[in-house]
């Protein structure tokens, strides 16, 4: 089983870790951007590392699923972790801030039901709507 660390869009200067199931095992590398659980609320995040089976513990979570096929390359890592330290945020924060996830994770009470995403994908459009545009 593969282990790895997630930078949450959270104002907490950590990462959080999960393990993957095997079935996504070979689509989860650094940068993926992926579903997780988080207390109640199901968040999206950005794998930034992968850990050793010891250091996880013994009662991590596993990851929903991956969103997509997109991989952060490691210059966004590295200008993540720079937004992060000048800024004095999170490295999730950072990572959000130049590829933001939308937030409309649910799953339903019952037994395995579905989990809803966003029918758009990942991204929204970002863009400046006033009276003047």
């Amino acid at each position: 089983m593969k282990y790895i660390k997630v930078a949450l869009n959270l104002p907490l200067n950590q990462s959080f870790s999960y393990k993957v199931p095997s079935e996504l095992s070979l689509r989860v590398k650094i940068g993926t951007r992926v579903i997780v659980p988080f207390g109640r609320r199901i968040l999206g995040g950005f794998v930034v590392g992968e850990i050793k089976r010891g250091e996880g513990g013994s009662r991590l979570r596993e990851i929903i699923r991956v969103l997509d096929d997109f991989l952060l390359g490691d210059n966004f890592l590295k200008l993540g972790r720079w937004i992060s330290e000048y800024y004095y945020c999170s490295l999730g924060q950072a990572l959000h801030s130049i590829f933001p996830i939308e937030q409309t994770f649910k799953i339903g009470k019952g037994k395995k039901k579905d989990k809803e995403l966003p029918a758009n994908g990942a991204f929204r459009k970002l863009g400046v709507r006033g009276k003047w545009s």
